[in-house]
């Protein structure tokens, strides 16, 4: 191995033949860690700078390298190496890239990591998004694509594939194949017509071109039908009095292809953000983010407020930000309600709520009546599926994060993480529309550093069912942990409800101050949930639960 001014090189000779391969030009006053491997299997002499990959040159007709003469490594007899030489390795056998690179981060330090953009995504069937992968650690940045379903090409092209379904595109680093990151892709079978809205769109036409879309999500809204999906192309939408969103048509799915790429920001301008009314319903709304709500006193304002009588509402991949304040009597009341209401009451439909976050809710608050992140108003009357709330990350919560009253009715609520709110879970029953014997499920949740914890509540004369469930839920550092309003009268919740298997501990968040809410390696949370059919099978990152599942919404 030659280090001398120039190139740095390594050299192979038989006596009759020499082979040589190039590390690069010299580097002053570093580190630099150089590795020549000679792979007779497939004929080749390598060269690695730094655990990558750099040359790559034929062994041709060399033959055997076996000889009594020295081998030199810095310089050749006579002409020395001006520098410092350590840790010098020698193997009987080839290295494979992978163990280079592993040599190579073991001694510096250097973990190499991979991550992906978007981080989930939204399709229809047949269609296509570019995915871009960042790797760091190395600087060997390339990457293998794969998928589950569809196709992937080398540059992260992902195709999906005909049938519906949820599928997993990967990307697992070149330089050490252990180390990869993975996305969901929620692929939806498509009945109706693909329409697109943009920020640099106008409002003319059927809005079907991907490249002349439309402006306006009430102008693409007049144009749809029950079984289109409105594909919102990547921006920030900025709402005027005159463009707060009413969405009436049923069974329209509006998307984010790229989840979090299309912003919604209300400004203040708007009572409601987001709003569906009237005989409508079965509605999804998929991967946007959503800020700038109105606050006034009468508190009630709202970020995404669905009430079409007919329910079966879908809300999911979406991330809620920064919504209102501290001000317990000028703010706002919720960030999403999905209330299914018509003839005069709520109808007690069903809705899902699902893989979303809610951070900075009301923050810096301390109030239980309005300014919540989620306010369900679900049920399963009409023959509907019974509703399920599950792997939301919530946290800095001023008031309550997951609020259930009214009708709400059969809702189970599994694999939620709650973090800093005034109140974690409210499963309640009273007021309009109220059902006797409302059942809840409440499981597999973790809620922490909080006031209260998870809390039940019946009022106006009805009652909660003592068939509702409380398993398995881990509660951490919260002043009152468990509670029960029963009317008026306060009980014990574990008592008064069915419930097994609560865990009391920290959760060992991976990082909660820059809201990662993984869970660390040695957490309680990890598999000691609970599985059955309302358990979610991902969690919140689109990793592939195990059985039993962890608590929460996130896997280790």
């Amino acid at each position: 191995m030659e280090l001398g001014i120039g190139n740095w090189t390594a050299n192979l000779a038989d006596g009759t033949h020499q082979v040589q391969a190039v590390f690069g030009t010299e580097r002053l006053n570093q580190w630099v860690f150089l590795t020549a491997v000679v792979d007779r299997s497939a004929g080749l002499f390598k060269a690695y700078t730094d655990g990558s990959l750099v040359a790559s040159v034929s062994l041709g007709r060399l033959g055997s390298v076996s000889s009594s003469s020295s081998a030199y490594i810095g310089g050749i007899s006579g002409y020395g190496f001006n520098g410092t030489i350590d840790e010098v390795m020698i193997y009987k056998r080839a290295l494979a890239s992978t163990e280079v690179a592993a040599l190579y981060n073991q001694r510096t330090g250097t973990t190499i990591a991979v991550s992906i953009s978007p981080t989930s995504a939204s399709l229809p069937t047949d269609g296509t998004l570019q995915f871009a992968a960042t790797v760091t650690g190395t600087t060997d940045t390339s990457v293998i694509w794969s998928a589950t379903g569809g196709a992937v090409s080398s540059l992260g092209l992902y195709t999906a594939p005909a049938a519906a379904g949820i599928y997993t595109v990967k990307a697992t680093s070149l330089a050490d194949a252990t180390k990869s990151a993975s996305v969901r892709v929620t692929v939806s079978s498509i009945t109706g017509t693909n329409r697109y809205l943009g920020v640099s769109g106008s409002d003319v036409g059927s809005c079907t071109n991907p490249t002349n879309p439309c402006r306006t999500f009430n102008y693409v809204d007049s144009r749809s039908a029950s079984g289109d999906v409105v594909h919102v192309l990547p921006g920030t939408y900025n709402l005027t009095p005159a463009t707060c969103i009413v969405t009436n048509t049923s069974g329209v799915t509006w998307q984010s292809d790229a989840h979090g790429a299309a912003t919604i920001n209300g400004g203040g301008q708007c009572l409601y953000m987001w709003h569906n009314t009237g005989s409508s319903g079965y509605l999804r709304i998929l991967g946007f983010q959503f800020t700038g709500v109105q606050v006034n006193s009468s508190l009630n304002s709202f970020g995404v407020l669905l009430e079409g009588s007919n329910g079966n509402f879908e809300v999911a991949y979406n991330t809620f930000h920064d919504f209102g304040g501290s001000n317990p009597s000028n703010n706002f009341g919720a960030a999403l309600s999905p209330a299914p209401y018509g003839g005069g009451g709520y109808t007690g439909r069903t809705c899902s709520v699902h893989d979303n976050v809610f951070r900075n809710i009301a923050p810096g608050g301390s109030f239980l009546y309005n300014g919540y992140s989620i306010y369900a108003v679900c049920g399963n009357k009409g023959g509907d599926p019974d509703p399920r709330i599950y792997n939301n990350l919530i946290y800095n919560e001023g008031s309550i994060a997951i609020q259930m009253w009214h009708a709400a009715d059969h809702t189970h609520v599994y694999n939620n993480t709650i973090d800093q709110a005034t109140m974690g879970i409210l499963a309640g029953v009273g007021d309009q529309g109220a059902v006797n014997d409302a059942l809840f499920d409440i499981s597999n949740n973790i809620v922490s550093n909080s006031h209260y914890g998870i809390y039940a509540e019946d009022g106006s004369g009805y009652t909660l069912s003592p068939n509702s469930t409380f398993d398995n839920n881990l509660i951490y550092n919260n002043a009152i942990d468990w509670a029960y309003n029963n009317n008026g009268t306060t009980r014990n919740i574990l008592t008064s409800f069915q419930n097994a298997n609560e865990i009391k501990a920290n959760p060992l968040y991976v990082n909660p101050g820059t809201g990662t809410y993984v869970l660390g390696a040695t957490s309680p949370a990890i598999g000691t949930g609970q599985r059955n059919g309302y358990s979610p099978t991902l969690d919140l990152r689109g990793v592939v639960r195990p059985n039993p599942p962890s608590i929460g919404g996130f896997e280790r």
